[in-house]
């Protein structure tokens, strides 16, 4: 935050959380830190729910904290049960 500020920069963060991103948000700051959408550089962070077993092998989730950081090349638009939704593709 403090060199982005004082540089003029837009740099932002990517929290690739694993297994621990599913508790670290909800643990208390003065034992962890914060590396999550507290800190404003944050961007997007993922997690992996095979860890847990919850999914086949490989299978992950990524959230962004605004969808106008994530690029058009990897989002697009699509007709889903009568509405609009995105899909994502890596």
């Amino acid at each position: 935050g403090e060199l982005n500020r004082a540089n003029g920069w837009q740099v932002g963060i990517h929290v690739d959380a694993a297994s621990g991103g599913f508790v670290m948000p909800f643990q208390p700051e003065e034992e962890v830190g914060l590396c999550d959408f507290r800190v404003p550089a944050v961007l997007s962070m993922s997690a992996s729910g095979h860890k847990f077993g919850v999914s086949m092998c490989g299978t992950g989730w990524v959230l962004w904290r605004d969808r106008d950081d994530l690029s058009e090349h990897i989002a697009i638009s699509v007709s889903y049960l009568g509405g609009k939704a995105d899909s994502y593709t890596l």
